[in-house]
């Protein structure tokens, strides 16, 4: 039984009416390889343009960042943001007489990256209390990824260095 100050114990969560899920999400800000390159886990409830709010600050320090390829959830606001820090915001949308299901451009880098993590049994469902919490989760498997994709490790650098 939950009891209604739990709210604060348990962090952002909330309802997306749109999924009917209860919970966080995570959205991520990637290369064209997939790779993170900002991270932020909200309440499910937040809309997405106000999550990318949260992700435009930390790509301040990509310096080779100059274009934002993004769905039609971030038009408006969020695309005035990004050409405050000097970014173009290329918004894909699907034409209007699309029947089917069509890869659209620059998406398949984010849900390739969002099935990188949904292969790791503590991040296929929400089991973290606070969001802080979820954030280190998903840094770790990413971790993970880079050392089986690039063979690199990052204990064996730290004791080199």
């Amino acid at each position: 039984m939950f009891h209604r100050g739990w709210g604060l114990f348990f962090g952002q969560v909330g309802v997306d009416g749109n999924k009917k899920i209860d919970g966080r999400k995570r959205h991520l800000a990637v290369d064209s390889l997939g790779l993170p390159w900002a991270i932020y886990v909200g309440a499910a409830n937040e809309s997405d343009a106000v999550a990318g709010f949260e992700l435009l600050p930390q790509l301040k320090s990509c310096r080779r960042l100059s274009l934002i390829c993004a769905d039609a959830a971030y038009r408006g606001e969020f695309q005035t943001y990004a050409h405050y820090y000097g970014w173009q915001v290329d918004i894909s949308q699907k034409p209007p007489s699309q029947q089917r299901f069509i890869a659209q451009k620059g998406r398949w880098q984010v849900e390739r990256s969002f099935a990188w993590l949904n292969h790791y049994r503590r991040l296929a469902k929400d089991y973290e209390r606070t969001p802080a919490s979820a954030l280190c989760f998903i840094e770790l498997a990413f971790r993970e990824c880079f050392e089986i994709l690039f063979g690199f490790s990052f204990e064996q650098s730290i004791n080199k260095g």
